[in-house]
């Protein structure tokens, strides 16, 4: 999977174009998901061992930033528009020993768990330490049993560590610490959709990651969403998603071509004829590579895109062009018409300055071949009620500072159809939806799950 959205032959002499494709596979599945249900507007969001991810799906597209930021550093290389921070399942929780607050990450043990897991070796307790002994996750069951996780261990040192330094119960700090987590994810959800100029009322959360469905029901609280999902299959949505990708060849040319306000038609033509002529040679190349890495020609289009701001601006946005070819100033016109309609998505209409003139900053061509997508088996709905079989019994939760007793469900023995009421936990080998005293969810034909309020 490469960084822009598409998957790339195995034999690329770039690997660079691969970064941070584990994120950007969840936003492709994503996509095809929405393509599949019917829904154009989704926020993706990924809780993993290290980090959190948000990609936002607007009118069934995600968009493409020509120089994202990573780390602090500016990569000269096109990518799925993400924001991550460093807050995860895995996340290490310390207690500042001057200010005495609270630190979530963004260190974090990855696959060593935490200090409940002995052969980890990790010193300070992380957040699944934190549900282990809130009783959200099961201590026996960590994949599937694979792996056993001691809760007298995690609760020893979130006692010594954290709950003793601030003067707290063990319990209430252990909860206050996932709280504070959520509150976190809660802001950044939020701010990624409305620094877009957007509403959480016209979006469905997709909530994935081996962390997702642990968090989901928490950190959407208070959003109003259209809906809340949540894939049985959610540890593995990511790599799910670098299966919905099609095969890409992409090539970006740094234009900088100034189009300024009310040019005519032959300044504009020639322009377009610039654009034109590096489409064409990038059309050569993607077919090329594409050729090369084993794809029958006859099944590879091409798909011309432009990249364009208002003069004076510092941010350009990327978009399909409506004609292949710019030959005239009408053509331009087009073009010119399609920026300012997806700027308008991004921006609303009052920002729209053409008296300023425009830059077309790149062409950019992106050769496709389409590959088998992954079929999602539609299930026959068996009614709201549990099987018998899926009941695995009973088990003490605590969250917001009480303990309740939850319902405890195998997740692959529940139908379609079924319904289950908080204060629940569904388990499964690689994941676990927790669903609080106030929540609910309901398991669709397509074995994902749709989280409600009471």
């Amino acid at each position: 999977m490469s960084s822009h959205g598409g998957a790339i032959s195995i034999e690329t002499k770039q690997l660079i174009r691969s970064m941070t494709s584990g994120p950007i596979g969840g936003i492709i599945g994503g996509k095809y998901l929405g393509e599949v249900l019917g829904i154009n507007n989704i926020v993706c969001t990924d809780v993993g061992g290290t980090s959190f991810d948000v990609g936002l799906i607007t009118d069934g597209e995600y968009t493409v930033e020509a120089n994202p930021e990573i780390g602090r550093f500016l990569i000269n290389m096109p990518m799925v528009a993400t924001e991550s921070r460093g807050a995860g399942m895995g996340s290490y929780v310390r207690v500042d020993p001057i200010s005495k607050r609270i630190e979530i990450g963004p260190e974090s043990a990855g696959y060593r768990i935490g200090v409940s897991y002995k052969e980890g070796g990790v010193e300070w307790p992380t957040i699944t330490d934190c549900e282990v002994i809130l009783g959200v996750l099961n201590p026996d069951y960590f994949l599937g049993g694979e792996i056993k996780l001691n809760k007298e261990k995690a609760y020893e040192e979130i006692e010594k560590q954290v709950a003793s330094e601030l003067g707290l119960d063990t319990y209430d700090a252990a909860a206050g610490i996932v709280e504070l987590l959520e509150t976190q994810m809660r802001d950044i959800v939020y701010g990624a959709i409305l620094g877009r100029g957007y509403s959480p009322v016209d979006y469905v959360l997709l909530s994935y990651g081996g962390g997702g469905p642990v968090m989901a029901a928490n950190y959407t609280r208070e959003i109003p969403f259209l809906d809340v999902l949540v894939p049985s299959w959610a540890a593995a949505f990511s790599a799910f998603g670098c299966a919905c990708g099609n095969l890409e060849a992409r090539r970006d040319r740094s234009s900088d071509l100034p189009i300024w306000y009310n040019a005519d038609d032959n300044f504009k033509g020639f322009m377009g004829s610039l654009v034109t002529g590096f489409w064409d040679s990038q059309r050569e190349e993607c077919f090329k590579e594409l050729i090369d890495a084993g794809c029958e020609k006859e099944k590879i289009t091409f798909h011309p895109y432009a990249r364009m701001q208002y003069a004076g601006q510092l941010t350009d946005l990327e978009f399909p062009s409506p004609i292949a070819k710019i030959s005239t100033g009408k053509d331009m016109d087009k073009v010119i018409e399609t920026f300012e309609k997806h700027y308008e998505k991004i921006y609303a209409r009052s920002a729209k300055i053409p008296e300023a003139g425009y830059y077309f900053t790149y062409a950019i061509g992106i050769g496709r071949y389409p590959v088998k997508k992954p079929a999602l088996y539609r299930e026959e709905k068996k009614g709201a009620k549990p099987p018998e079989e899926a009941f695995k019994g009973e088990r003490d939760v605590y969250w917001r500072g009480q303990w309740s007793t939850g319902e405890v469900y195998e997740m692959h023995l529940l139908n379609t159809g079924n319904k289950i009421n908080g204060t629940a936990v569904v388990e499964s080998p690689n994941t676990t939806l927790f669903l609080p005293n106030d929540c609910s969810a309901y398991l669709d034909e397509y074995r994902i799950f749709h989280i409600r309020r009471k």
